[in-house]
């Protein structure tokens, strides 16, 4: 970061000797990033070991990154190492350009509603499947319950399979490759490391085999991931590379891993922590479940829950900062920012501020109907998925997977926090999530 005499110079955040402010953010960093937004302005400077990075934030720091092409803002150096893991450049979150929007348009129909519409009947078994030997006085952590879950329900929405067998390695790949890559708190040596190697070979080795069962078996009734990307070319008219259509399979299962789970173990948590909308929501599934089945049109007739869905997404974002680096030169609130300056876009600083979301630290689940709907008064201030092109292409199935799971066990359990004194606790890493959330089952609903 250089100043000029037009630019003054950009804040400190305090911070700890050496550690800087690392040990905040690897906590609660949208927590911090509103305190120190709320102290230093929309543009301040945080340090961690070996680095410092330059925090926008705010509502103007949403729309520059929204409206920013892959020329201003850069973000390919954080994702090389999954570039070097799947052996191909084409990974869609580090790709740029023409390939970046070539990627997203092959694989958009797969992520659509409609395209999981039908699949909804069997992704609610799996629910089922997954909880029937939940008993009365039993104990679990909701992660390690949830995870499960989600990636055997990707599986079966997006590539027509199981993948329950990688679940572990998938964790263990994934933690590695974003703490080296992304975070970057460990050292790219770790990657060397036998169990580390050993669960990325693990992952490949499985889409590998779902893939070339696909071509030996061919299906042309299915219609999901695997179809699409076996039927697609590049525009130049050349067929994907077996490297492009396995990242893009392992990174579906990826994505959900993170954003489904800690999103969906938060929600419980939440709804577990007010009683009131509790009732509520179990109340619409009751009446859903009393005519029909759970499906995209009755979810359209569940506003609480899907309120309280927003609202956990807006309290506890699954990614409340978007890092970049600046590809040319920035000016932000009269700051100069120089090319190849390490970013930090706080994009949900703003779904703690009052003058978008009134009393923004309560959890309100009338926010988002009407005559309230509050995330449309101001486009970009609500962004739990990112912003501008690289928004997360997975939102779509997230949105369904995470109210679906939530209905499918609060329509056949009561549950308690366990302790009942449970007090939330979170970290950041890799991505945030509650620490120590478990749940006692106490009955099963008829």
């Amino acid at each position: 970061m250089l100043t000029t005499a037009s630019s003054p110079v950009t804040p400190f955040a305090r911070g700890l000797p050496w550690l800087g402010s690392s040990i905040s953010l690897a906590r609660d960093p949208l927590a911090y990033l509103v305190a120190q937004y709320r102290k230093l302005g929309p543009i301040f400077r945080v340090r961690v070991p070996g680095r410092e990075y330059t925090v926008l934030a705010g509502l103007e720091a949403n729309q520059l990154l929204h409206h920013s092409t892959d020329e201003i803002v850069d973000h390919t150096q954080e994702y090389r190492v999954f570039q070097e893991a799947l052996e191909t450049p084409h990974v869609l979150p580090p790709a740029a350009g023409h390939y970046h929007r070539e990627l997203r348009n092959l694989q958009k129909r797969a992520y659509s509603p409609r395209s999981l519409a039908d699949k909804i009947p069997e992704l609610v078994d799996t629910v089922h499947r997954f909880t029937d030997k939940w008993a009365p006085g039993a104990v679990f952590l909701a992660e390690t319950a949830i995870r499960p879950i989600v990636i055997e329900q990707t599986a079966i929405a997006l590539v027509g399979s199981t993948a329950i067998e990688i679940c572990d390695d998938l964790r263990v790949a994934m933690n590695a490759l974003i703490r080296v890559g992304i975070v970057e708190i460990w050292p790219r040596w770790v990657l060397r490391l036998p169990n580390i190697r050993k669960s990325v070979e693990h992952c490949r080795a499985h889409v590998r085999s779902l893939l070339a069962s696909r071509r030996v078996s061919a299906m042309p009734e299915r219609k999901d991931l695997i179809a699409d990307l076996m039927d697609a070319r590049w525009a130049s008219g050349e067929q994907l590379e077996n490297q492009v259509k396995e990242a893009a399979v392992l990174g579906a299962f990826a994505a959900a891993m993170d954003t489904v789970t800690n999103t969906t173990t938060m929600l419980l948590h939440m709804l577990h922590s007010h009683g009131d909308v509790l009732k509520r929501v179990r109340a619409e599934i009751d009446e859903i479940l009393e005519s029909g089945e759970l499906s995209l049109e009755n979810f359209k007739r569940m506003p609480v829950l899907r309120g309280a869905v927003m609202e956990t997404m807006r309290l506890h974002p699954i990614a409340p900062v978007i890092r970049r680096r600046a590809a040319e030169v920035l000016t932000f609130d009269g700051h100069l920012v120089t090319p190849g300056t390490r970013i930090m876009f706080a994009t949900c600083v703003p779904h703690y501020m009052d003058e978008y979301f009134p009393e923004a630290e309560h959890f309100d689940v009338g926010r988002y109907s009407a005559p309230r709907s509050e995330r449309r008064k101001h486009p970009h201030a609500y962004s739990p998925y990112g912003l501008g092109p690289h928004t997360c292409l997975g939102q779509s199935i997230a949105d369904l997977q995470v109210p679906l799971i939530a209905a499918a066990i609060l329509c056949r359990f009561e549950l308690a926090h366990e302790p009942a004194n449970y007090r939330l606790r979170k970290t950041a890493l890799p991505f945030p999530r509650p620490l120590d959330l478990n749940f006692r089952v106490l009955r099963r609903r008829s």
